[in-house]
Order: structure tokens, then C-alpha cells, then sequence
């Protein structure tokens, strides 16, 4: 929305999933229309490499789900549904 352009969220704890080498457990808060909430998200890290430009680069995947209507989302529910996953690739370069 105008009033709300950006989905923000921040980590309070990141942890290794046991047995899984590059996959983390972050959880956080995630702001979206202005209703803030506690989720929990997995995290898969993909590796480092350099970038076409020279540039070392890392990059990986997020992935949670959430209730649209915990966001005040409710258009189309039941018939739309309420919970989505959202898939999120990072790339991080470095400066």
C-alpha cells in the first residue's frame, strides 16, 4: 500500500539446524502494513563466490509463512487462501 511500501524484519536470533550444514533457524519480527509480528524462518546459505565485476559475493534463501490476516489482509478468505510462504534470495556483496 502508499501507506506502507515495505516489508521490514528483524533478527533476534540466528541458530545452526543440527545436522544440516548451511541451514539456519532465524527468528525475528516482521512488519508489514504496520502490524508487527514474532516469526520464525529457514534459512539456507548457499555459499560465496565473485560476482562477474570481480566482487566477493554470498548468497542464500529465506523462507517463512505467515497469515495474511494477522496483517489485516482479508480480501478473498476463505476462497483466497490465508497463509503464504514467502520465499526471499539474498545476495550480499562485499564492500
Amino acid at each position: 500500500s502508499k501507506e506502507f511500501p515495505k516489508i521490514m524484519f528483524k533478527s533476534t536470533s540466528v541458530t545452526p539446524v543440527e545436522g544440516k550444514e548451511y541451514q539456519y533457524t532465524i527468528a525475528g519480527e516482521i512488519t508489514m502494513l504496520g502490524v508487527t509480528k514474532s516469526i520464525t524462518a529457514n534459512f539456507d546459505y548457499y555459499g560465496t563466490g565473485k560476482a562477474m565485476n570481480g566482487a566477493d559475493i554470498a548468497g542464500g534463501e529465506v523462507t517463512f509463512s505467515v497469515k495474511r490476516t494477522d496483517f489485516g489482509m482479508s480480501y478473498g478468505v476463505p476462497g483466497i487462501g490465508d497463509e503464504v510462504t514467502l520465499m526471499v534470495s539474498l545476495q550480499a556483496y562485499k564492500k
